[in-house]
């Protein structure tokens, strides 16, 4: 979790929202500890395409609003650069290299890029060319 900052209500709310209508995911609660509340899971109709945390779960969502995901391992980098987040300190394994923690948005602007990350990490998981965008505007 990230320890400096907590959610901002209606951008948490919006974000959940999202999660819940990602194409192929399930939300249950995360199998992993540590704090995590909400997982994006791959459903039994989605076939496994990329890297995930542990089974079908490839990110989850903490109470403070930070995530983690696996993203392609140049995108976890582009992310580390921006400071949109960092690295987890199980990154840099093969099974692990883009694991990377979001930092959790503060305003609806910065809703925007965690979103994206979101949609790209889903996208890597399963396979799928989602719409970042689209799905927001809940399409």
């Amino acid at each position: 979790m990230q320890l400096t900052a907590t959610a901002v209500a209606d951008v948490d709310a919006e974000l959940r929202k999202r999660l819940a209508r990602l194409p192929g995911v399930d939300n249950p609660r995360s199998v992993i500890g540590g704090g995590a509340d909400t997982a994006l899971w791959l459903n039994a109709d989605m076939q496994l395409k990329g890297a995930t945390i542990t089974s079908r779960e490839f990110g989850h969502i903490h109470p403070d609003g930070s995530l983690h995901a696996v993203l392609p391992y140049e995108r976890a980098q582009e992310m580390n650069d921006k400071k949109w987040g960092e690295f987890h300190p199980w990154a840099g394994s093969n099974m692990f290299e883009g694991l990377v923690m979001f930092y959790t948005p503060q305003s609806f602007d910065e809703l925007k890029w965690t979103w994206q990350l979101v949609v790209d990490s889903t996208n890597f998981a399963s396979g799928q060319n989602l719409n970042a965008d689209e799905i927001a505007a809940g399409r």
